[in-house]
C-alpha cells in the first residue's frame, strides 16, 4: 500500500501512528509519499513538475520571517530544499504508480488536501491501481476536547489507532468524476481555491480578507493572535496565504506595524489612525 499525504505534517502523523500505535495491522508492503504542492494556491494550468508549481510552495514559505535560528542561510538555499523535495517525492509517487501498487490518500477537510486528491485522481484515472481515501471522521475533538478535528495533522496519533485504517475504496466512476472536477478547476485557473460546503470552488485572492478583518481590533494586536483568531472560526487555510494577505494589508495601508520583529508572528499591528 502506498500512503499519500498532501503535507508533511499529516505524513509525519501517519508514520508516527504506524510506528507507535500499530494502525497498519497487516504485514503488507507499506510506502509513504508526501506531495506538498499547495494546489489550493496559485495557477494550476501548468505541469506539476514545472518551474511555476515547483517554486510556488517555496515562495510562499519563504515569505515568512523567522527568528535567526529558524532561518535558512539564504533564500536560495530554502528554495533549493523545497523544490528538490517536491520533485523527489513526485518521482517516487510516479514509480510506485507504475508498479500498480494500491494507493491510499489521507485527505483532511481542507482545500489543500482536496485539491491534491482531485489532481491525483486526474493522474490515476484509467489505471488499474486500487485507490482508497481516508478522511477524518466527523465529531472528533482534539486533546483539549473543544475544537473539532478536520485534518489528520491535527489529530493525536493515538486517535489514528482505531480509525486510521478505516478507509473507503474509490470506484472508477468516482475517480473519473474527481478527475473531471480537477479539469474544470484547471480551466478556471483562479489564484485561489476554497473548500465551501465540502466542495472546492475557485475564488478571488481576497476571498478570506473579510475574515481577517473580522479579527482586527481597534487597538493593537500581535500578528500571531490575528492568525489564531482566523483559525478559531473553524476555517483551515494555509498559513502562508494568510501571511501574504496580511502583508498586502500592510502594504496598502489597511494595517500598520506598531512594533516590528524578525519573527513575523511577533509583530504588533493595528489599524491606521484616522
Amino acid at each position: 500500500m502506498l500512503e499519500v499525504a498532501f503535507n508533511d505534517s499529516t505524513m509525519g502523523n501517519v508514520i508516527k501512528a504506524g510506528k507507535e500505535n500499530g494502525i497498519f495491522l497487516d504485514n503488507s508492503r507499506r510506502e509513504f509519499v508526501s506531495l506538498q504542492f499547495m494546489l489550493d494556491l496559485g495557477e494550476i494550468d501548468n505541469e506539476i513538475t514545472g518551474e511555476y508549481r515547483t517554486a510556488l510552495p517555496e515562495q510562499m514559505i519563504m515569505l515568512r520571517k523567522f527568528d535567526d535560528d529558524l532561518e535558512f542561510a539564504d533564500e536560495e538555499e530554502g528554495t533549493l530544499y523545497f523544490g528538490e523535495a517536491n520533485l523527489r517525492e513526485w518521482s517516487r509517487f510516479s514509480d510506485f504508480l507504475n508498479e500498480g501498487i494500491d494507493i491510499r490518500m489521507w485527505v483532511g477537510r481542507t482545500a489543500e488536501d482536496v485539491c491534491g486528491m482531485l489532481h491525483l485522481c486526474s493522474v490515476i484515472k484509467g489505471r488499474e491501481n486500487r485507490v482508497y481515501i481516508a478522511e477524518p471522521p466527523l465529531g472528533i475533538l482534539n486533546s483539549a476536547g473543544s475544537l473539532a478535528v478536520t485534518t489528520w495533522s491535527a489529530m493525536e496519533p493515538e486517535g489514528l489507532k482505531t480509525i486510521g485504517s478505516c478507509s473507503k475504496e474509490l470506484s472508477g466512476e468516482a475517480i473519473r468524476a474527481y478527475a473531471e472536477r480537477w479539469h474544470e478547476l484547471k480551466k478556471e485557473n483562479a489564484p485561489l481555491r476554497a473548500l465551501i460546503s465540502g466542495s472546492v470552488v475557485s475564488v478571488n485572492e481576497d476571498f478570506y480578507d473579510f475574515m481577517i478583518r473580522k479579527h482586527i481590533p481597534d487597538g493593537e494586536i500581535k500578528q500571531a493572535d490575528l492568525v489564531y483568531g482566523f483559525y478559531m472560526d473553524g476555517v483551515i487555510v494555509n498559513c502562508c496565504w494568510l501571511d501574504r494577505r496580511i502583508e498586502h494589508m500592510i502594504e496598502t495601508g489597511e494595517l500598520r506595524i506598531v512594533k516590528d520583529s524578525r519573527d513575523q508572528y511577533k509583530r504588533i499591528l493595528m489599524k491606521p489612525q484616522t
